[in-house]
Parts: C-alpha cells; sequence; structure tokens
C-alpha cells in the first residue's frame, strides 16, 4: 500500500540524521539528492565481491515497499563516490559504492532521484581501492536497510584483500580475526570464528601460507591432514592395517564420538581408536590442558561404563528405562502423557 501522502521530490538530505561511516582509506564529502541516472552502477556480480551471490531479488520487493511508504531519515543512504564514465554515450558523473539494492528498488519504482551519501579515496592514501572500498562496503553492510553480508561474502572479500597485499588484514590467524571483528559487528561469535577459519583454509588451498600459533581443525581439516599425511582414518571408517575402525573427535564431542564407537561395536564387533584435537586455546586452558581434560573425559566415560556393567550383571537390567512419550499426535487427539 502506498502512502498517498509521501512525495520523493521532496525528501531533504538535511533531515538525515544517520552519522558518517570511518572506514580506512575513505572520507565523508556531502550528503544531496542525486538524479539515479547520474549514477553509473557496476554490475554486481563482476564488480562486488561483498555480494557473491548477486542481488537479492525479495530483498528488492521488501525495499520496494518500504520506500512506497517513504524515506526513514535515520537510516543511512545509499553512497556513492565522484567518477565520471561514458558508458556507450551515457555520461554519469558518480559510481554506486554501497546500494544496489536500494537503487534498484528505487529505479523499479520509478522515483529518478534520492539522497545519496558521497564519499572519497583520497589521492595519496596509504590504503589502495581494494582495501578502502570492500572494508567499507563490509562495514556500510552493518546498518539497516542494507542486507547483512553473508559468511561467504565476507570470506571471498578477505581472501580477495590478501592476494592484492592489503594493509588492513595480513595472512595471519590474529589479523583475519581482528578485521573480521571490526568490520562485522552483527554477527555472533561463532559465525565471525568460522569465517576465520574459512578464510585460512582458503588461503591455504591457493598455497598462501598463514601464520598461526595454534593450528584448529574443522571436518574437513581433518580428513585432509590425516588422508594426506597418516595411514589413519576417521569418520568410523575400518582400518584394514589395524583391523579397527577410527573415529576424529572434537573437544566436547567426546561423548557422541564413544557412543558411535559403541554403536559400531554392536554392529560389526570392532574395535575403534580415536585422533583428538581441541578448540582454540584460552588465557585459562591452554592446548595441553585441553588435551588433558579431553583424556580424563573418556576416563570418566570408561568408568561409567563399568559401572553400568556392574549393575547390569548383579541386576539384569540397565540403569535407565522408557517411561513414556509427549503428546505430539493432535490430530489423534493426544494430549495427555503416554506412558510407555
Amino acid at each position: 500500500m502506498t502512502n498517498p501522502n509521501f512525495n520523493y521530490k521532496n525528501i531533504d538530505s538535511k533531515l538525515c540524521t544517520f552519522g558518517k561511516i570511518d572506514s580506512p582509506g575513505t572520507k565523508f564529502v556531502d550528503r544531496i539528492k542525486i538524479k539515479l541516472s547520474e549514477i553509473y552502477v557496476a554490475p554486481i556480480k563482476s564488480d562486488n565481491s561483498v555480494r557473491s551471490k548477486g542481488k537479492n531479488v525479495m530483498h528488492i520487493q521488501r525495499l520496494e515497499q518500504s520506500f512506497k511508504q517513504g524515506i526513514d531519515y535515520s537510516q543511512m543512504p545509499p553512497t556513492v563516490r565522484i567518477k565520471s564514465r561514458n558508458e556507450n554515450g551515457e555520461i554519469t558523473k558518480y559510481e554506486l559504492v554501497t546500494g544496489n539494492h536500494r537503487f534498484e528498488a528505487l529505479r523499479n519504482l520509478g522515483f529518478d532521484e534520492w539522497i545519496f551519501d558521497v564519499y572519497e579515496i583520497p589521492f595519496g592514501s596509504s590504503y589502495g581501492y581494494e582495501d578502502a572500498i570492500r572494508t567499507f562496503q563490509l562495514k556500510e553492510n552493518n546498518f539497516a536497510p542494507n542486507l547483512a553480508s553473508t559468511e561467504d561474502d565476507v570470506v571471498n572479500v578477505i581472501v580477495r584483500l590478501i592476494e592484492h597485499k592489503s594493509k588492513l588484514v595480513l595472512p595471519e590467524e590474529q589479523s583475519i580475526a581482528d578485521y573480521v571483528n571490526e568490520v562485522c559487528t552483527y554477527m555472533h561469535g561463532q559465525t565471525k570464528s568460522k569465517i576465520v577459519r574459512d578464510v585460512i583454509r582458503k588461503l591455504k588451498n591457493t598455497g598462501c601460507a598463514v601464520a598461526q600459533d595454534v593450528v584448529t581443525y574443522t571436518a574437513t581439516d581433518v580428513n585432509d591432514f590425516i588422508s594426506k599425511t597418516t595411514e589413519y582414518v576417521v569418520s568410523g571408517n575400518y582400518d584394514h592395517n589395524l583391523e579397527m575402525n577410527g573415529w576424529s573427535v572434537l573437544e566436547g564431542y567426546e561423548y557422541e564420538m564413544l557412543m558411535n564407537a559403541i554403536k559400531k561395536f554392536g554392529e560389526s564387533g570392532n574395535e575403534s581408536y580415536f585422533t583428538l584435537h581441541t578448540k582454540s586455546p584460552t588465557e585459562k586452558y591452554g592446548v595441553n590442558e585441553r588435551r588433558e581434560k579431553m583424556v580424563q573425559t573418556f576416563e570418566s566415560l570408561e568408568s561409567s561404563l563399568l559401572k553400568v556393567f556392574a549393575f547390569y550383571e548383579k541386576n539384569g537390567k540397565f540403569p535407565w528405562r522408557i517411561e513414556g512419550f509427549l503428546p505430539q499426535d493432535v490430530k489423534n487427539g493426544e494430549s495427555e502423557y503416554i506412558p510407555f
């Protein structure tokens, strides 16, 4: 539904309350109304590594509905930089830096002008184009109504920056983590950690050495390392040399992997062996302390199993039972606890 009282021709840049983005290598110039026809928009897939999957049509449609109601002066305007261009006889004065989705939504609505923030990359800046523009784009995606960068977007940008000899992020684990924390303030800590791991893996796959004080492994990393450097196996596969099933165990998954080994023994009679690896160390627990705790966890579980066997031998039953089910089948009238 359109707001009949809204006329985009009457929007006033002086009413915008959003501040400015502080990003290395860029400088705020002005906040003004600009004709869309004066702005060159580069193809999103070829010139914007921050959007690795291209435009999001649903997001564009949501923006269209929002713009029909009016302008939210508290939100950040799309941004441009002054860069003249002649494309097939069409002369433009500006180049769009951020706001591809908003620009298309405005154009779809037939709006021919909007408020834009003008930024520049100062001549003689110590940061190159890639550092300045890509970092600015990632930071801009922190703010509504922008579509937040995905994990893949961030990974691609960081890898690209390092490949371009970035001065903002170096091929070092701590530098990568610091950069992610700086540009992705909206992301959960676990997501940030995954991005760091994915960047390191992607860089290593291209032959780029990454400085790390402590290496951590994903399931894929474990499989690669074990298969390339040892004769062991993981993932419950059968080791024909040792005639046992091999498993990799990440700290915190001891219970799950021991149960897998028990299940495998019940199915095949095969014994198992474990290859352990810890999570990142902390100030309280280093790698060796974490390794010791993992071994202690297995010993504690084994001790518990012995008590279970003793209980069964004495009582002819396990020290647990199934008591019942919760009501779930609404169609058949279930509403009360169902005894087993």
